[in-house]
């Protein structure tokens, strides 16, 4: 018998992030090549500044774009739980791999599920990526927790996903 559980991503969200990524570097491109229909009624901006804020555009949601378009050709799962520990694809930040007898606690709010680890810095000390790195300890000095899943994500119930991680963390406490 097989107990692990395979959780996906929301692809109707995933879907409307993307057209979201795609008009804004839409948006970017007409920002680049006339740039003066822009300066008229925000007289405080110069063509320049409207050329910097399109170049902004096309490559900080250009790069969403593709992470989403990946994430959904790749069709992975965004949760993985089974009776080692959970495997957490589920954003930029996620660390992969975590055993269940290395978490702490697990807390619901209204929009995310945020897992508080025992030894937090051993997980960021095997991250090899250096904007990784930095993107997970900036997440952990924010939140107070190394792993923050948005519910919005994932495709299944966020409450049931609770429900069954901490059944599997109070059964290895036993």
């Amino acid at each position: 018998m097989d107990n692990t559980l395979n959780i996906p991503f929301n692809t109707k969200k995933l879907l409307l992030l993307l057209v979201g990524s795609v008009l804004f570097v839409v948006g970017g491109i007409f920002f680049i090549i006339e740039p003066e229909n822009f300066t008229h009624s925000h007289r405080r901006y110069s063509p320049e500044k409207i050329v910097f804020i399109g170049i902004s555009s096309i490559l900080f949601f250009g790069l969403i774009g593709i992470l989403i378009i990946k994430k959904l050709i790749k069709n992975k799962p965004a949760l993985t739980i089974n009776t080692k520990g959970i495997i957490d694809k589920s954003n930029a930040s996620s660390i992969g791999f975590i055993k269940w007898e290395d978490i702490k606690k697990i807390s619901n709010t209204d929009k995310f599920i945020s897992i508080k680890l025992k030894n937090p810095n051993h997980y960021i000390s095997q991250i090899k990526n250096p904007f990784l790195k930095q993107l997970v300890k900036a997440n952990y000095r924010f939140s107070g927790s190394l792993v923050n899943i948005t519910k919005a994500s994932l495709k299944t119930d966020p409450n049931e996903v609770i429900k069954i991680r901490q059944e599997k963390l109070d059964s290895t406490k036993n």
